[in-house]
C-alpha cells in the first residue's frame, strides 16, 4: 500500500519534508496549496526514470509560511509507447494530506 509519511521532525516553520514520494513511474507530480481546493497550487514535477519497483524517496518543500495549514497531493504519469509515439497515462490526484507548519 502506498503511503506518504510526515512526522513532527519533518515539519518546521518554513519547510515540510514528505517521505515516500514514489518515483517508480516516468514522472511524479506533487502539488501543494494553503487552499484545500488547491486554488493557486504550486506543482513540482520529478522524473523517476525506469525504476521497476517502489523506491522510498523524500522531497522537501521550502519557503512556506509559518503557522499555516497546507494541503499536499500527488499523482504519476506513466509513459506508454504507441504507434503515434510516447503518450502519458495520467493518474488522478491522491487524497490530500493536511499539514500545519510550526509557529515562528
Amino acid at each position: 500500500k502506498k503511503k506518504k509519511y510526515v512526522t513532527k521532525n519533518n515539519i518546521t516553520k518554513n519547510t515540510v519534508k514528505i517521505v515516500n514520494f514514489y518515483t517508480d513511474y516516468a514522472k511524479h507530480q506533487l502539488q501543494y496549496s494553503s487552499n484545500k481546493n488547491f486554488k493557486d497550487a504550486k506543482t513540482i514535477t520529478k522524473s523517476g526514470g525506469n525504476v521497476k519497483k517502489y523506491t522510498r524517496k523524500s522531497i522537501v518543500i521550502k519557503g512556506l509560511k509559518p503557522n499555516t495549514t497546507y494541503y499536499f497531493r500527488q499523482r504519476y504519469k506513466a509513459a506508454v509507447k504507441t504507434d503515434a509515439g510516447t503518450k502519458y497515462l495520467i493518474a488522478p490526484w491522491s487524497k490530500s494530506l493536511k499539514i500545519k507548519t510550526l509557529a515562528k
